[in-house]
């Protein structure tokens, strides 16, 4: 879909990357239950919006726990693997709200 709010993604352009603005934006216009989002700055922009946000461990936690995955760890590790960075302490929180520490 395509945001037809220009003027806000003009107003943060400096601050977040062009996907998170759209992203961000298209979001508020359609009234999303939830925006996925790992930047801090982002994160904190789009709650200042009034949206609500998570980050993709969260929802590998909720997968978990809704049966659509059976791990977390695997999944996390070859994230970490490919460069998304997850600092040793969340990894050690992630594995524990996920019952798998």
């Amino acid at each position: 879909m395509e945001v037809k709010d220009k003027a806000l993604a003009k107003q943060i352009r400096e601050s977040l990357h062009l996907g998170e603005i759209e992203a961000i934006a298209l979001a508020g216009e359609i009234k999303a239950d939830l925006i996925i989002l790992d930047d801090k700055k982002a994160r904190e922009f789009a709650e200042k919006e009034g949206l609500k946000v998570a980050g993709l461990l969260a929802l590998l936690i909720i997968a978990k726990e809704k049966r659509i995955i059976e791990r977390v760890k695997p999944i996390v590790d070859a994230l970490r693997k490919h460069g998304f960075f997850v600092g040793e302490d969340l990894y050690l929180e992630i594995l524990k709200l996920s019952g798998e520490v």
